[in-house]
């Protein structure tokens, strides 16, 4: 139930992390229907709007499939304006690849190349989306997994709603510690943090 794991999330102290993970498959109700999903995409994003209410500093993310049999140009798009519209924090987008003796392998098949092209164009938006979420953490403080060391001297890690962070100024041999962080602005396109 999602108003319980969002009470869990919130509550003093939780270890649950702040990040919500459901497929969506498509944005297009006609697309939705042809893929036999039992749910409309404004009960999709209904629940998206539910949990940002709860707490705007929750992770949102999704699945998406582009080119599925018979979505035409038309269909991609709406699909594509209502994502970007949307609270949603990250995009998990993949290029349709018909399965043998499914029945979506027995419809007429967009060319690869468009539905490649379609993949592309998702990503990009995906991008934006969560340099856009990523901009509303900047400032706050959060706790970090620390993750690898890099290179650089920088530890990969996820914050608790799962944002993946580069965290700077820590000692060697910290991997899968926990740190207290602020969130600095992107650098480069890259998102930052530094122990508090």
């Amino acid at each position: 139930e999602v108003d319980r794991l969002c009470a869990l999330m919130n509550a003093e102290g939780s270890k649950l992390a702040k990040h919500f993970h459901v497929s969506l498959q498509s944005a297009c109700d006609k697309t939705l229907k042809n893929m036999r999903r039992k749910y409309s995409v404004e009960e999709f994003f209904g629940m998206v709007d539910f949990i940002k209410g709860k707490n705007p500093r929750i992770s949102v993310g999704t699945d998406v499939i582009c080119g599925f049999p018979e979505e035409t140009h038309g269909d991609f798009l709406e699909c594509r304006n209502r994502i970007e519209k949307s609270a949603l924090s990250f995009l998990h987008v993949f290029t349709f690849s018909a399965r043998k003796g499914t029945l979506a392998a027995s419809r007429p098949q967009i060319p690869l190349a468009e539905r490649r092209a379609r993949s592309d164009d998702l990503r990009l938006l995906g991008a934006r989306l969560g340099a856009k979420f990523y901009e509303t953490l900047v400032g706050s403080e959060d706790f970090a997994l620390l993750e690898n060391r890099l290179n650089t001297g920088e530890y990969m890690a996820r914050l608790s709603n799962f944002v993946q962070v580069r965290v700077r100024n820590l000692p060697l041999g910290m991997k899968n510690e926990m740190v207290k962080v602020r969130v600095l602005p992107a650098k480069n396109g890259v998102f930052c943090a530094e122990p508090v």
